[in-house]
C-alpha cells in the first residue's frame, strides 16, 4: 500500500502541539517563517522543538547513571580503569588466543574499550544530573547545528523566539542563547 500525497504531508501528534504553542507566541510564527525562508525544513524545526517540552528521560542521576550517587560513578570508573591496566597486562599466550578465539577481539583492544567505558561514565556523570538537563541541551544543540549547517549562520534571534515560546520562557533571548550556544554546543559548532 502506497502513502497517498496527503498522508505524507500530515504532522506527527507532536509537532502538531509544538506548532499551537507557536503560534501563540508574539514573534515565534514569523521567525519560523524566516528560518523556513532560508532553506531549514519546517518540519526538521518543528520535530527537534516537539523533544524540548516533555523529555523522554528525566534529570536525574538515577536515570543518567543507573544510580543516584555521582561519587558512584566515579568510584566505578576507577574500578574499571584499574580493571583495564589488569587485563591490559596478562602476558599469557594460551588466554590471548582464548580472547581472540572466543571474544573475536584482543587484549590491548579489550582494554582500550574498558578504558573508553570508563571516560563515557566520567562525561555523563559531569553533564548529566539535576539541573543540568542534558537531553533538552542535545535537542538544542542540533537545532542550533541543523540551522548553521542548513543556512550558514546561526540566526540566534529567530531559534531564541522558537525557544522561548517552546520553553515558556520570556527572558529567553537573542544574546542570551547566543551566549548558551558558545557554552554548550560542540566548539566547532559555536564560532
Amino acid at each position: 500500500m502506497t502513502d497517498s500525497p496527503e498522508s505524507t504531508k500530515r504532522q506527527l501528534p507532536a509537532t502538531q502541539d509544538v506548532e499551537a504553542i507557536l503560534r501563540k507566541d508574539a514573534y515565534a510564527p514569523k521567525e519560523l517563517q524566516n528560518l523556513v525562508s532560508k532553506g531549514c525544513n519546517r518540519e526538521a524545526i518543528l520535530v527537534f522543538l516537539s523533544l524540548l517540552p516533555n523529555p523522554p528521560v528525566k534529570d536525574t542521576w538515577e536515570e543518567a547513571l543507573g544510580f543516584d550517587d555521582p561519587k558512584k560513578a566515579h568510584r566505578l570508573a576507577e574500578r574499571i580503569r584499574k580493571c583495564a591496566r589488569e587485563v591490559g597486562s596478562l602476558e599469557s599466550d594460551y588466554f590471548r588466543i582464548l580472547v581472540v578465539e572466543l571474544l573475536q577481539t584482543s587484549i590491548p583492544h579489550l582494554a582500550s574499550t574498558l578504558c573508553s567505558v570508563a571516560d563515557l561514565l566520567q562525561a555523563v556523570r559531569k553533564s548529566a544530573g539535576p539541573k543540568k538537563h542534558p537531553l533538552r541541551n542535545a535537542v538544542i544543540c542540533l537545532l542550533v547545528s541543523y540551522v548553521k549547517e542548513t543556512t550558514g549562520r546561526y540566526y540566534d534571534k529567530e531559534v531564541s523566539a522558537l525557544l522561548s515560546a517552546v520553553l515558556d520562557n520570556d527572558v529567553y533571548d537573542k544574546s542570551r542563547h547566543g551566549r548558551w550556544r558558545r557554552e554548550h554546543c560542540p566548539r566547532r559548532q559555536a564560532n
